[in-house]
């Protein structure tokens, strides 16, 4: 569950609204909860933010500020525009529920154009707050005015992660009051400078992409039309959006993605466009007329000449990317994974889902799912022929240039496609992958990264491959050519079918290479060989591909340390079945593959202790056994 919170009164309804809307479009999986801090709203505000919600299925709350509270606060900069609202992300550890641990503040001039997941993801352990070095404020002239040293730069408040746990464990609320009454002459830039004076060495910052600031689309003075600004790839792409100077519904902003913001506006629920009057349009035709005719430089870059797949279909022709899912008896999570493929910002899409004779109500959960969306293709087969059969039907049926996978019990982030696509017309790839988010049954989620703008041969990524350390044996995370699969189809009737089959693919790719982002959401429901007991072909199958893919890499002069791999990876299956009832039969079937396949001798110099557990195992199980029952006993203890 992912809390926001917003500090408004009612002249910022309407952006609010459209900050919101940004969120929900783009953060389709999530179970979001909005809280709204509100000064003076009307019953008619309320309402409408209330309807809004509802017809994405999100939540909201409202809460109104103890006037008592304020009283010590005062707005110093552009008294016009602002209010006493500023200073309401300073109370929220005490305004929102115990039960909310950390919360999402965004202003209301932000649009949030990517999933938020990452950023909500955040480690702040032992920091207050999380947020993005400001744009305009690189200057230690401001660190100096706050009374702290400029090493450790400064934040703007727009977008920050607080940790309310830290705050009301620390009385940062208190000490965000004495602080303005101790030191008012500092404070200029209002709840911005309080909380940089404040919490400068309590806090963590982040990536420029979630808080990509006005300044960073203005040109330096005397820079062409053709210069290329830092950190391009973020601001023709960002996470989140902040029109931090002119608002774009003033008739002044020339920032350059204004139209951005009502493209999103366009999407509020019963609401009319808003027109400008003639008088609007005037203002606007003389403020731009110095500009067009040359008399003043161009403030802003031109980010025509810089986006990348931002252009899709708009003129460009773009490469259909098929995405092969099958489906077997997932009804209580395919929902969630159709939606977040709906919801890609890469549109050019076809998904086929294949349902494998599913006995629950996968079939019209799927169906309902799509809502007669035309990129879909769901196809029912009559009988059961397991993962591989589903994906190779999934192949026959694929159109498209460049080819994905997904499981239909995970999900991507929105814009998963698009930046694989983005990597891949950069790179020239055959292959291009992305890391993932391990989510792990006890509740908690790893971070899966593969490094990022790396790039290996045929042989080098075999290896890893083989290796599965850097590149792992999975189909999900990767876009392919389609052209690799060609010829190629999925062993049916075993498992582990991509073990078996990545080899084959990679083999015929000339190079691959990955995106640095984390887009796919792996979620462990009962997958794993070594958490779970398995079924006794499921165990054989397993072996069977560790086998055949030890056999490819030896054929290749690849993976020389792979007797090391085989050896811990049959002893630690080994392990996990000694302790289940009727384990003889995997026993003498482990204890032959570690026999047929890992040497002894090579093992010694390698590993002695391997060596010595595979002594112990082929000679004397029992002994082994034995130990192995007591040491598992005392680490649990």
């Amino acid at each position: 569950m992912m809390h926001i919170a917003f500090a408004i009164d009612s002249r910022f309804v309407r952006p609010c609204a459209v900050t919101m809307v940004s969120v929900l479009r783009n953060n389709v999986p999530y179970e979001i909860v909005f809280h709204i801090v509100g000064l003076n709203l009307h019953q008619e505000d309320v309402a409408f933010l209330s309807a809004l919600c509802d017809s994405y299925g999100a939540k909201v709350f409202f809460y109104e500020v103890a006037e008592e509270k304020m009283k010590g606060y005062e707005v110093t900069w552009e008294k016009q525009r602002l209010s006493k609202v500023v200073f309401f992300r300073c109370l929220l550890s005490s305004i929102l529920p115990l039960s909310v641990s950390k919360v999402l503040y965004l202003d209301c001039d932000v649009l949030v154009l990517s999933s938020l997941y990452g950023l909500w993801e955040t480690d702040l352990t032992g920091v207050a707050l999380a947020g993005v070095p400001d744009s305009f404020t690189v200057n230690p002239v401001h660190c100096r005015r706050l009374h702290y040293a400029s090493s450790y730069n400064y934040f703007n408040g727009g977008v920050l992660l607080l940790n309310l746990e830290y705050w009301r464990a620390h009385g940062v609320e208190r000490l965000c009051a004495e602080h303005y009454r101790m030191y008012p002459d500092r404070i200029v830039y209002n709840d911005q400078d309080l909380l940089n004076s404040l919490l400068h060495e309590r806090k963590r910052l982040l990536d420029m992409k979630w808080n990509v600031q006005e300044g960073a689309y203005r040109r330096p003075k005397g820079k062409s039309a053709g210069w290329v600004p830092p950190h391009i790839e973020t601001i023709t792409r960002p996470a989140i959006l902040h029109y931090s100077g002119r608002k774009p519904w003033q008739y002044h902003c020339m920032h350059p993605l204004r139209r951005l913001y009502f493209e999103y506006e366009s999407l509020l629920p019963g609401v009319e466009k808003k027109n400008d009057g003639w008088a609007v349009r005037l203002h606007r035709f003389v403020h731009f007329l110095p500009y067009a005719l040359g008399i003043k430089s161009e403030k802003y870059i031109d980010i025509r000449y810089y986006g990348s797949s931002k252009k899709t279909l708009e003129g460009q022709s773009v490469p259909l990317i098929s995405i092969v899912v099958p489906v077997y008896n997932v009804e209580r999570y395919v929902e969630k994974c159709i939606r977040s493929l709906r919801g890609q910002t890469y549109g050019h899409i076809e998904v086929i889902l294949v349902d494998d004779a599913s006995t629950d109500g996968s079939y019209d959960v799927c169906k309902a799912a799509i809502g007669g969306d035309p990129r879909f293709k769901l196809i029912r087969r009559p009988v059961n022929q397991g993962v591989a059969g589903a994906r190779n039907l999934g192949l026959s049926v694929a159109t498209g240039e460049l080819l994905g996978f997904v499981d239909p019990d995970d999900w991507i982030e929105q814009d998963m496609y698009a930046l694989l696509y983005d990597a891949y017309v950069v790179s020239g790839a055959d292959i291009v992958l992305c890391g993932y988010y391990l989510h792990l049954q006890n509740g908690n989620i790893q971070k899966c990264a593969v490094g990022k703008n790396e790039r290996w041969g045929t042989r080098e990524a075999l290896e890893l491959l083989f290796q599965d350390r850097l590149i792992k044996n999975y189909l999900w995370n990767k876009l392919y050519k389609r052209r690799l699969f060609d010829g190629v189809s999925f062993p049916v009737g075993r498992t582990f079918e991509d073990i078996l089959t990545l080899p084959e693919v990679f083999g015929r790719a000339k190079t691959v290479y990955v995106a640095g982002d984390i887009t796919y959401h792996y979620v462990e429901r009962h997958k794993s060989i070594v958490t779970k007991a398995f079924r006794q072909n499921q165990w054989d199958d397993y072996l069977y591909a560790l086998d055949v893919k030890h056999s490819r890499a030896k054929a290749l002069g690849l993976w020389k340390d792979s007797d090391r791999f085989l050896a811990n990876m049959y002893l630690r299956i080994l392990d996990r079945s000694l302790s289940e009832d009727g384990s003889g039969k995997k026993r003498k079937v482990l204890m032959e593959y570690l026999r047929k396949n890992v040497s002894g001798v090579p093992l010694l110099t390698k590993s002695p202790y391997l060596a010595f557990r595979r002594f112990l195992c082929l000679h004397l199980f029992d002994l082994y056994k034995g130990a192995t029952l007591f040491f598992a006993k005392f680490k649990k203890k």
